[in-house]
């Protein structure tokens, strides 16, 4: 049971350009692998090889390298939710309607309410058109408020960017919990999809050879997973986390400039700055 937390130091120093171009050369067309292989060179000194390629079956996405010769089998995944990713790609879409219709000189941030809703297709389009005008026509004044064409939309001007239109955040419909953050992440891992990840996993090590096991989280404070994100290293190391024993090590990268490390072997969570 993790009952503390290191700060940890990187073991590879970013300046260290070749490695950092096969990286960027290798892994170019898999954004979360690269982002994973990235910190995983960075911080354990390793060499990750992209291993889900050339139609190899039920791969692993990552095989690392470690100093000394000793292979780790990776899996990335994230905690980014059905309902999340749909979010996501409604709130994309309608910004890029709004764009392709405003002509405006201003720069506008737009942060959706809480129950926003973006319509279908034919009404998203009619919707986009209105926002676009009505930011045309804001008065000098009129620098933020909601919308008359969506209530639900609050804006803002940004005069230290050149005229568009950006949605910058909306209502992430994180639910109400009662669980501790070591709690939420027990029970994420012992999902369907992570059960699925962890198999994978356990026969990605043994089919490579690989001594050890990781699974590489991306998280993200929204969604219905949002508990893990925000968790703050001494929830997380509370003394009741325990993996699950075909894991290694876990790795949580917040993509915000910390990631976290469990160490099965240590019960030890190390925290670092990237």
């Amino acid at each position: 049971m993790a009952t503390a937390f290191i700060e940890g130091t990187d073991a590879l120093s970013p300046a260290d350009f070749t490695a950092w171009d096969r990286l960027h050369r290798e892994f170019a067309g898999d954004p979360d692998e690269h982002r994973a292989a990235q910190v995983l060179c960075r911080l354990t000194g390793g060499a990750p090889e992209l291993w889900d390629r050339d139609g190899r079956h039920n791969a692993v996405d990552i095989l690392l390298t470690l100093p000394g010769g000793t292979l780790a089998a990776v899996e990335v995944s994230s905690t980014f939710d059905r309902i999340l990713r749909r979010d996501m790609h409604n709130s994309d879409r309608f910004a890029a309607e709004i764009v392709s219709r405003y002509r405006g000189a201003d720069h506008w941030v737009l942060h959706l309410h809480p129950g926003w809703e973006v319509p279908a297709a034919r009404q998203r389009r009619t919707l986009a058109a209105a926002v676009a005008k009505e930011l045309e026509q804001r008065e000098p004044d009129g620098a933020y408020g909601n919308l008359a064409s969506a209530n639900w939309v609050f804006a803002w001007r940004d005069d230290t960017q050149p005229a568009g239109v950006e949605i910058r955040g909306w209502d992430s419909r994180v639910p109400p919990t009662s669980m501790s953050a070591s709690a939420e992440l027990s029970r994420f891992l012992d999902g369907e999809a992570m059960r699925g990840k962890r198999k994978k996993l356990v026969t990605g090590a043994h089919s490579t050879g690989g001594r050890y096991k990781y699974l590489y989280i991306l998280t993200t404070p929204t969604g219905g997973n949002a508990h893990i994100g925000t968790a703050t290293i001494w929830e997380l190391s509370d003394g009741t986390f325990s993996l699950p024993t075909d894991i290694d090590e876990l790795w949580l990268d917040g993509l915000n400039g910390t990631v976290r490390r469990f160490v099965q072997a240590q019960e030890l969570w190390t925290e670092y700055s990237v």
